[in-house]
């Protein structure tokens, strides 16, 4: 596809990003079909190794091209294969960090931040950024002369001193201690209440989407799965992958024995055993809470095709324990 090499605007929205793409590795053994858009503040890309994550921020950055698709940033249109968009990445104007930083270690703190500013605002813009993340004293020194959570705040830094479009991440507080992970996150999201920018975060942690708050995209294999607030879409899984993702760990076969009309059913576990599960809250195969009684442990249940398993946790003193219902993807 042929490059256009100029900046496209497209009118006013509160839309801050919009990815709508398709991209193919190793003859379709792998394939992306991502279609989603972001708001300002923090959106999570969360999933397994290999779920096509970094892919999706290489697409956004420029570092890798769609087969087909759009994506536009802040007004701006970055790639459209129906009109041959491709904006090159150095137009693009997008902060991007990654987990190994890539910070110039010969460099000062202050110059790695500084780097790609025009000298006349270098100064001033580099000096508000240090001090937004809290390592203004360092600024003489050099990546190597700092600690890890350090290092980080001036990757962060250096990625918004060009006041970009839109700013990824990726896993870039993987290794770093929950203190200083939460303190890092907490001038992120203070720096944005007053720039407003929308931020595409990639982590494994279940920690970290919780910690963030604010909206979760599920990838799996290339394809999103489930998208939500952190709590809609890891608390109450309706897919076995975002259960276990979330923490979910005993998972059982189970078929439903008997039905009543108050909607509540028995179930039969593979070991033979019956299970009475209350499902006034829920639907048959709808996303919700199920609430399972038995006396020697206590789980909650996922619809199969053709039956039920069931994601539970041990119970003490034989009491009704609220999970979840999870739905076969």
């Amino acid at each position: 596809m042929g490059r256009v090499a100029m900046e496209i605007v497209i009118g006013q929205s509160q839309t801050h990003l919009l990815v709508d793409i398709q991209k193919s590795f190793g003859h379709a053994a792998f394939q992306l079909i991502a279609s989603f858009t972001a708001s300002a503040g923090f959106t999570i890309l969360f999933g397994a190794s290999g779920a096509g994550k970094s892919t999706v921020l290489d697409c956004i950055a420029g570092i890798a091209d769609p087969d087909a698709g759009r994506i536009l940033a802040a007004e701006t249109l970055f790639f459209d294969s129906s009109s041959r968009v491709n904006l090159p990445c150095q137009l693009r104007r997008v902060g991007y960090v990654f987990q190994d930083l890539a910070l110039f270690p010969h460099m000062t703190v202050q110059a790695n931040v500084s780097y790609g500013i025009s000298a006349a605002d270098a100064a001033q813009r580099s000096h508000v950024l240090l001090s937004s993340f809290r390592i203004a004293h360092l600024a003489s020194r050099k990546p190597g002369e700092i600690s890890g959570g350090e290092r980080q705040r001036v990757a962060l830094a250096r990625a918004l001193a060009t006041d970009p479009r839109v700013l990824l991440l990726d896993e870039p507080l993987a290794g770093l201690d929950f203190p200083t992970r939460s303190g890092i996150i907490e001038d992120l999201r203070n720096w944005n209440l007053q720039h407003q920018k929308a931020i595409l975060y990639v982590t494994h942690s279940r920690d970290e989407v919780f910690a963030l708050g604010e909206r979760v995209i599920v990838l799996e294999q290339g394809s999103v799965i489930a998208d939500g607030t952190p709590h809609q879409v890891m608390a109450a899984p309706s897919q076995e992958t975002v259960a276990q993702l979330a923490g979910f760990e005993n998972i059982f076969d189970a078929t439903v024995v008997a039905r009543h009309d108050s909607f509540e059913r028995d179930l039969r576990l593979f070991d033979g055993g019956h299970r009475h599960a209350d499902r006034r809250r829920s639907g048959r195969g709808r996303g919700g809470r199920a609430l399972l009684e038995q006396h020697e442990q206590r789980t909650g249940s996922r619809e199969r095709d053709g039956g039920f398993a069931a994601a539970g946790i041990t119970s003490r003193h034989n009491q009704l324990f609220a999970l979840e219902q999870i739905r076969q993807g």
